[in-house]
């Protein structure tokens, strides 16, 4: 459990007793006055994640359940949001989170090279998600289910299948259910002179979850991510 103690002593909480099971991580902890419950569920999060003792649905599991201590989670009245608005000044739910432990990032630039050896790393962080660096500069996560209204109000339109996609263009990824999970922004378009392939090769950046950001082609991304599906784009002519 050294990584509880590492990030107690981080956050300057006092761990007072710490129990890890194959299924559940139990800590007692002291809080100061100026700590927030919903902070320190977020480090046993991490906690979690270092121990490499849970699956991802039980990590999915207690990252819900660390909003559930949050009163409209994302919104103006979150302290963890910040001021983030679409063109038509409406707000966009978000949520600045706190950097993950060095050796969580690690952990996972090291799972995608071997599992994705053909993305090239330009950036790892886990405060911000892959909305937000579309959308937001880098500076916080959103939560997928903004898409659409982002995409309306700051004036997108799909791309036909005759309209050829630009660089700068927004690539949008979906599951099954043709529910938005990931999002990526087009760096680099040739074309295909060979009808049996693709009309392009597109080379995308994308922010792999809470991990890091990579380049790679359009398709060649982590199942959890979905497949890409829909080309948005902003350009406006004269």
């Amino acid at each position: 459990m050294k990584c509880c103690e590492v990030i107690c002593e981080r956050e300057d909480y006092h761990l007072l007793e710490s129990q890890l099971s194959p299924d559940h991580l139990r800590l007692f902890v002291s809080l100061r006055p100026e700590h927030t419950v919903s902070n320190m569920v977020c480090c046993g999060v991490h906690a979690v994640v270092a121990c490499d003792r849970f699956d991802l649905e039980s990590i999915r599991f207690l990252e819900a359940k660390r909003m559930d201590l949050i009163i409209n989670p994302g919104q103006p009245s979150d302290p963890a949001a910040m001021p983030l608005h679409t063109k038509q000044r409406t707000w966009i739910n978000n949520e600045q989170r706190a950097e993950l432990l060095p050796e969580i990032l690690s952990a996972a630039v090291s799972s995608k090279k071997s599992s994705h050896p053909a993305a090239v790393l330009r950036s790892i962080s886990g405060t911000y998600n892959c909305l937000g660096l579309t959308f937001a500069s880098r500076r916080t996560c959103i939560d997928p289910d903004q898409l659409d209204k982002i995409l309306r109000e700051d004036g997108y339109r799909g791309l036909g299948v005759v309209e050829a996609p630009c660089i700068g263009d927004i690539v949008v990824y979906k599951n099954n259910l043709r529910e938005p999970l990931h999002v990526a922004v087009i760096v680099s378009i040739k074309t295909n002179v060979d009808p049996n392939q693709p009309p392009y090769d597109i080379m995308v950046l994308s922010k792999w979850g809470f991990e890091g950001e990579y380049i790679h082609s359009v398709g060649y991304v982590p199942d959890a991510l979905g497949t890409p599906q829909e080309f948005w784009t902003e350009r406006k002519g004269l």
